[in-house]
């Protein structure tokens, strides 16, 4: 059984991907996917680059960030026709890159999320910022690229940002920041494994080391959801507050291992082998 890790470049991470694999009985091998291409032939498109390095694998494994998108989808798209297994679902990309839809998404599948709403003008906003509990997180974009996040602690700075946003502007989110402390969830399969971040209100931001703690059912349920909602069985869910605040298909192994005490490298590779038909 081959596995393939997909990533930018090599690290320390994808390398102990590839070893975990490898203790798993599978074969283990790193990707850049910068050797990877996609052609059309007769109108129809294939995998090309690399020695046809997918159509070798049984399952692959992207640590991708959301810029890939229009790269990313057409290749999930191929390697779900030719049966490869990923726990990243074709359109999951599209989602993950266009912040304003995916938290749409969610609402939409009753995955709860802090109270939300977006903006095509600047102007709009004026009706709606008394109505809005504090503080709240006013987000800007240029199509799906987000070009500036800002956390409002008030009225007043909430219109000071207003007014201080570059235009033109294709969307502006604005979205109540739930006041507790960050909780970081890795999702493998039905599995959660979770840290808790606490908010450091003189540095404006939350700490950078974590603690382990068990969600209880209702939040864990609400977590693997999240991670459904958008394709993913492999995934980074923030919570504050039992309510959603981030979902990501980059998982930080190392950190959260350490903080959890569990092998995350060897979950993950487990999973992986599983999901591909192993035993």
């Amino acid at each position: 059984m081959k596995i393939g890790v997909i990533a930018e470049t090599e690290t320390p991470q994808t390398k102990k991907l590839v070893d975990a694999l490898n203790q798993q009985k599978a074969t283990g091998i790193f990707q850049s996917i910068a050797e990877i291409g996609l052609g059309v032939k007769n109108n129809k498109p294939f995998l090309v680059g690399a020695q046809d390095f997918f159509l070798k694998m049984d399952g692959v494994f992207f640590q991708l960030p959301p810029s890939f998108m229009a790269f990313m989808e057409p290749v999930l798209s191929e390697i779900a026709e030719h049966g490869i297994f990923s726990p990243i679902e074709p359109e999951s990309f599209f989602l993950l890159s266009n912040e304003p839809y995916l938290f749409h998404v969610l609402n939409r599948k009753d995955v709860p999320i802090p109270r939300t709403m977006v903006f095509a003008d600047l102007s709009s906003i004026s009706s709606t910022v008394k109505d809005f509990s504090m503080p709240c997180m006013i987000t800007a974009y240029h199509g799906a690229q987000r070009i500036q996040s800002t956390r409002c602690e008030n009225l007043s700075s909430l219109q000071s940002v207003v007014n201080s946003l570059p235009t033109p502007l294709d969307c502006i989110m604005m979205r109540e920041q739930p006041t507790g402390a960050k909780v970081t969830s890795i999702t493998i399969g039905e599995n959660v494994f979770s840290a808790e971040f606490s908010f450091n209100s003189q540095k404006n931001e939350f700490e950078k080391k974590g603690r382990l703690i068990r969600l209880g059912e209702a939040e864990t349920y609400n977590v693997i959801q999240a991670s459904r909602a958008v394709g993913l069985e492999i995934a980074t869910i923030e919570t504050i507050d039992g309510k959603i605040v981030g979902v990501s298909s980059m998982v930080g192994l190392e950190e959260m291992s350490q903080i959890t005490s569990q092998n995350l490298f060897g979950l993950i590779a487990q999973f992986l082998v599983e999901r591909c038909g192993g035993e």
